[in-house]
């Protein structure tokens, strides 16, 4: 190493000249060569090219998952929870009160249960753009409770989808079941069983 000040030569890695006492300059960070800074001008890279378009490394799938409310572990493969993980925003309500005053009031209240069943169950199943209770309701009052036998044949598929998305359960009898207890007059039997199945899912209590 030549001292820029005196000429003297001293050894490399020397921060200061053995003769006359000088600095030496710090080394200068290598720079690309021609051909390659040409290179990577043409190909569009950039130095942090990562950090620059908002990116951090191993946090964007992470960062995905919690932004979309998932949390790792709490999902298996096909994108439903196991193990009674799943909870949906509807009313737990007790069954043998609601039964007591359907009966009470001589169906009144029987009406309200059964709109409220209509919308919670739509919730929990997701099939949000079915039906809603109150026209639910309505069906079935204008053609004397006929529409109301073919609605609980569909709440026995949407309890199944219930029941196989928390507990991975394949149940292929609800809907038959439904329709039975239906046809030989059990319609509040089977809002029992529904409410039954609506409470291991509700949020509120």
């Amino acid at each position: 190493m030549i001292c820029p000040k005196c000429g003297a030569n001293c050894p490399d890695g020397y921060k200061f000249c053995a003769n006359c006492g000088a600095p030496f300059s710090a080394p200068q960070q290598e720079q690309p060569n021609q051909a390659q800074q040409d290179f990577n001008r043409q190909n569009g890279y950039q130095q942090n090219n990562y950090q620059q378009n908002g990116y951090q490394q191993n946090n964007g799938w992470q960062n995905g998952y919690q932004q979309n409310g998932y949390q790792q572990n709490n999902y298996q493969p096909g994108g439903f929870p196991q193990g009674g993980h799943y909870r949906v925003q509807i009313q737990s309500r007790d069954i043998a009160i609601s039964i007591i005053l359907s009966l009470v009031t001589c169906g009144i209240y029987g009406i309200y249960w059964l709109i409220r069943l209509a919308d919670d169950l739509n919730i929990a199943s997701g099939r949000t753009n079915d039906p809603s209770g109150g026209m639910v309701a309505l069906l079935t009052f204008v053609t004397c409770g006929i529409y109301g036998i073919y609605w609980a044949y569909k709440a026995g598929e949407k309890v199944a989808y219930i029941k196989n998305r928390n507990t991975g359960e394949v149940d292929t009898s609800c809907a038959t079941l439904y329709l039975i207890i239906s046809l030989v007059g059990g319609s509040i039997v089977v809002w029992a069983l529904i409410q039954s199945e609506l409470n291991k899912v509700a949020t509120l209590h």
